[in-house]
């Protein structure tokens, strides 16, 4: 059982704002992490969570009720999401009936769904500790919730309290503090539930020593004392004299742990970082034996540890956190805690004029964090430009510092065009600079701020790649100067583009390594390639007898996008030779992958790439027959709506279209008035550029209007014709399907299949997840618990 959201209401600074609005918290399934300076709120979140979860928490309205809401009711509504089997499933099914009982007109429950809704309140009742009162919520009723004394919820409280613990750690808290507390119940409820057997007999022992001792070693005492007391007072019969030998639960509070290294040591008396180990020993303990699910609420812990230690502590608090019966959060001042998973999510907390506790910003692991840690530091620069270096995942093999989006676009399409994945997929590329994906460049100078932060807080080695312009040389220069003081930079770690055009010097940018005709025809598209026109600036004669196009900013990204178009694999040479530098720069191999065996070859011969559709040329009589669309596409691009809400978004756009021709304006203006969450004209043609992948979309004089499968579509935006566009058009869709036509499976084994299966897209678990969710809306696929399976809709696994 998994703890998804908090929301918390008027508990010490957490109090609703003018609009109503609360602090709710939507949690990862991994390491959620809660940043902020000093006296934000981090710990009345914790607090707030004790409230809702310990019965013995203190609460002492004179000092936790917020100043303008001094009389209202403090209220922790927590959201978990459940399993259906076990005890959990038991809860379920009580939550159920509870649910029916308290909204008996509701046709639909959350324990339907798997959903828990906790809800706990403090009631003032006259009393300055309030009263602790806990209900469930009911989907579709409101406030309505039963009594706490009704049967149902007695029923299903009880079987709540069965299936979860809650562990507090504060900040400085030692062992001996908590074995002191609530922790020591769950220690004894875990050695109950996972050494049963030998709890018993060390009681049974126990109890067996006192009786030794009684009988054995204090009854000749007790008989002498109470021979002589009876002479001096006939009053007295007996005396009896008892051993005190602390119960088990006792005995594990006072419990002392000994760390031998050199010498043997208390635990109390080492360091922080020892202890610290013990403290994750013991949870990491716990989440492997304990019954029940747990949540983890640990707050600073990276007091006194020093960074290398402190990303030590996140990966084990990572580890923690990726169990299903495990949620977790921190509360931390150190950007190296922060995890970088994409189960993982950050928030930013602070408070307002009216000291208020708001969320700042939130990200989820895989996200860019400046604009959410950058609390934590003075310079904004300095955020970015550790956040970068700080996301390099620990899987890569080397490290490619490069000056912008575009750089790392050109290195990952030309690899994969080329058929060649190996030459990217074990590389990190860390872009300079500040921003978010598709801002273009940072810039060599921060490239080469950026190269040496990652050079000093990564153990792979690092290539930085500029452009060969006068800001670039001047970039690289500066790095190798520097290697001449650390041995660090050389003409092998810092290179320049145009070390692929031989020993012509020329001021030669990443898009020179494209072929002149490419960016003539990507320029022609765009209003003209001779001219200076609304894409380039200027064209000149380069060396090599190419042309050099001097590319506006705004042009970068929809040439980025015009080559996942149109690049194909004679268009990627110079990029797999920059490519076989940098890893000659790195020193990794770049042997390419070993050729298919002979028998295992395919009936075709490669297939060859047309304008619209791919054929295949068949041995012995050379005719060519269609295969399926020209190319799969690795993103279908961006609809309003995200994952959850993007066939929506799809379908207006092609009711729309569907009305006339709109213009390209037209097109634009349109979708930003209808999603006011797009605010540029780029993201506005995104969903038109998708439409037109998925088929149902063509440009034709300037305008975009409906394809006789589009208007199909409009008269039927049945999810199963989106399903065959999904089909034809995506990269991996196919793949998806196929696996798991064999069984449900996890997005992690999912993942780990297709990188098996050397799936160039497969890059991560994030695009695992959206393919899975267009799946989902498009009908093909559901989600039960942590697996995804097929529904029962026919569908094609794969095409002829």
């Amino acid at each position: 059982m998994k703890l998804k959201t908090i929301e918390v209401k008027n508990y010490r600074s957490l109090f609703a704002d003018a609009d109503g609005q609360h602090l709710k918290l939507d949690l990862g399934d991994g390491l959620n992490a809660i940043v902020g300076p000093n006296n934000c709120g981090k710990s009345n979140v914790f607090r707030a969570l004790a409230i809702a979860l310990d019965p013995d928490a203190a609460f002492d309205r004179s000092a936790d009720m917020p100043a303008p809401f001094v009389w209202s009711r403090p209220t922790v509504t927590l959201t978990f999401q459940a399993s259906h089997h076990g005890p959990e499933g038991t809860l379920l099914k009580r939550l159920k009936e509870y649910e029916q009982a308290a909204n008996p007109s509701g046709k639909r429950t959350y324990a339907d769904d798997g959903i828990v809704k906790l809800r706990v309140t403090i009631e003032s009742g006259g009393e300055a500790v309030g009263t602790r009162r806990q209900v469930f919520v009911s989907y579709g009723a409101g406030g309505r919730a039963l009594s706490e004394d009704d049967a149902l919820t007695v029923r299903a409280l009880e079987q709540f309290n069965k299936c979860f613990h809650f562990v507090l750690i504060r900040s400085g808290e030692g062992l001996q503090d908590l074995l002191e507390g609530k922790f020591r119940d769950i220690l004894e409820n875990v050695l109950k539930d996972d050494l049963a057997e030998a709890l018993e007999q060390a009681e049974a022992h126990r109890r067996r020593y006192i009786e030794q001792l009684r009988e054995g070693l204090l009854q000749p005492l007790s008989a002498r004392i109470t021979s002589e007391l009876v002479d001096l007072f006939p009053e007295v019969t007996g005396i009896e004299l008892k051993p005190e030998v602390a119960e088990l639960r006792e005995s594990l509070g006072n419990m002392r742990v000994d760390v031998t290294d050199l010498v043997t040591t208390d635990l109390e008396q080492k360091g922080t970082g020892v202890r610290g180990g013990m403290l994750i020993a013991i949870l990491r303990h716990f989440a492997e034996t304990a019954r029940r699910s747990l949540l983890f609420a640990v707050e600073e812990p990276e007091s006194f540890l020093h960074p290398a230690a402190q990303e030590d502590l996140r990966e084990d608090l990572e580890a923690l956190a990726k169990r299903r019966s495990v949620s977790l959060l921190v509360a931390t001042h150190s950007p190296y805690i922060v995890s970088r998973s994409a189960e993982a999510k950050v928030f930013a907390l602070n408070k307002d004029g009216d000291g208020r506790t708001v969320l700042v910003n939130e990200a989820v692991g895989t996200q860019p964090h400046g604009s959410v840690i950058g609390g934590l530091f003075r310079d904004r620069l300095v955020v970015d430009v550790l956040d970068r270096a700080a996301a390099v995942p620990a899987t890569a093999k080397g490290a490619v510092v490069i000056e912008g989006y575009t750089d790392e676009k050109f290195f990952q399409l030309a690899a994969e065009r080329a058929g060649r994945p190996d030459l990217v997929d074990d590389l990190a590329f860390v872009q300079a600079g500040s921003g978010v994906a598709r801002a273009g460049s940072g810039g060599a100078v921060l490239a080469s701020m950026q190269a040496l932060i990652v050079a000093a807080t990564s153990t792979l080695p690092v290539v930085a790649v500029f452009d060969s312009d006068d800001p670039g040389r001047q970039a690289a220069k500066f790095l190798r100067q520097v290697g001449e003081k650390t041995n660090e930079w050389n003409r092998r770690t810092v290179l320049e583009y145009g070390k692929v055009f031989g020993g012509h010097f020329y001021p030669y940018e990443a898009e020179d390594l494209w072929p002149t005709e490419l960016m003539a025809r990507f320029l022609d598209e765009h209003g003209g390639s001779t001219a200076p026109g609304p894409m380039h600036k200027a064209v000149a004669e380069r060396p090599d007898g190419g042309l050099h196009y001097d590319l506006r900013a705004e042009a970068k990204v929809p040439f980025v996008d015009f080559l996942e178009d149109r690049a194909t694999a004679e268009d990627t040479t110079k990029w797999i030779d920059m490519l076989l530098l940098v890893r000659k720069g790195l020193g990794l191999s770049s042997e390419p992958p070993p050729e298919p065996a002979a028998d295992s070859a395919p009936d075709r011969e490669p297939i060859e790439m047309h304008d619209e559709r791919v054929t295949a040329r068949h041995p012995g009589t050379g005719e060519h027959s269609r295969v399926g669309p020209a190319r799969r596409f690795l993103s279908i691009g961006t609809i309003p709506g995200g994952v959850e809400g993007w066939k929506d978004g799809l379908d207006r756009l092609i009711a729309f279209a569907g009305t006339g021709a709109p213009s390209r304006d037209e097109a634009i203006a349109w979708v930003r008035s209808t999603f006011p969450t797009v605010n540029t004209d780029r993201s506005a043609l995104e969903p038109w550029e998708c439409a037109c992948k998925f088929g149902f979309v063509e440009q034709y004089d300037s305008a975009y209007r409906l394809t006789p499968a589009g208007a199909e579509y409009r008269g039927d935006p049945s999810p199963a014709r989106l399903r065959a566009a999904l089909i034809e058009s995506t990269a991996g869709i196919q793949e998806i399907l196929g696996l798991l036509a064999a069984g449900p499976s996890e997005i992690q084994d999912l993942q780990e299949l297709l990188e098996g299966a050397e799936s160039a897209w497969a890059q991560s678990p994030t695009r695992v997840t959206r393919r899975l969710r267009w799946l989902e809306h498009a009908g093909a696929v559901e989600q039960v618990d942590d697996l995804w399976r097929l529904t029962d809709q026919p569908d094609p696994v794969s095409q002829p």
